[in-house]
């Protein structure tokens, strides 16, 4: 059975989804940045959530339902359709295999029946996190999105807020996450949600390798991002 031209069909969808939504200009402008961080320097700020001394924010179940799923079995059909939806004709599936193939978990977030944002979750990191060791009651954020048509509305700290409740009655100690040095939004976010920071991080692609550098002046400073 030949599988090309289907594939083709899915990358010639995938080409106007992103033209219509983001426009030539900064379509190829992304690209470019793309495969600058994947092929050859990544800088992010990591940062770290006590959670036994977590002043981060009150979790507002009212407003908003965070449920985490294991599996891609697990999340429900119209969940599934949502995502397609928000993320783009041959995106979702490959995105949930990509992160379920790690053992991670998925948390998705909803306002009312809609996905406002979703956030992935592991244990005890890849055998560390950018060479920091982590213990087993610590959880690395891998990856976290509010979509689009529900951007500005101050959800992802509510929507974390949740999370790192129900995270806390598992009995996780901290988490982990990174941020892009180039993502201004959410550093704007983390800085307002008051988030030690662990540092910064310039991490180099090489053939079977990937290299972790600390920039020494910002380790363990709070703000200077």
């Amino acid at each position: 059975m030949n599988i090309y031209p289907n594939r083709i069909v899915v990358l010639l969808d995938q080409f106007q989804w992103y033209l219509r939504k983001h426009g030539l200009k900064r379509l190829l402008s992304m690209s470019v940045q793309r495969a600058i961080n994947r092929w050859l320097i990544t800088s992010r700020y990591l940062f770290v959530i006590n959670l036994a001394k977590n002043s981060f924010g009150h979790a507002s179940q009212e407003r908003l339902h965070v449920k985490a799923f294991a599996s891609f079995n697990d999340i429900p059909k119209s969940d599934l359709e949502q995502l397609r939806l928000l993320m783009g004709p041959g995106r979702s599936l490959p995105f949930l295999e990509h992160f379920f193939g790690y053992g991670a978990h998925l948390w998705i977030a909803k306002l009312n029946k809609n996905i406002v944002g979703l956030k992935w979750t592991l244990k005890s990191g890849f055998n560390g996190f950018f060479c920091i060791p982590i213990e087993n009651k610590a959880v690395v954020s891998l990856a976290e999105q509010v979509f689009e048509p529900f951007r500005g509305q101050g959800l992802w700290a509510e929507i974390t807020a949740c999370i790192l409740s129900k995270l806390k009655e598992e009995g996780v100690s901290r988490v982990y996450f990174g941020v892009h040095c180039r993502n201004k939004s959410m550093l704007r976010a983390v800085k307002k949600a008051n988030i030690q920071m662990v540092g910064r991080v310039l991490t180099f692609g090489l053939p079977g390798f990937h290299l972790s550098l600390w920039r020494k002046r910002y380790l363990w400073r709070q703000h200077d991002y």
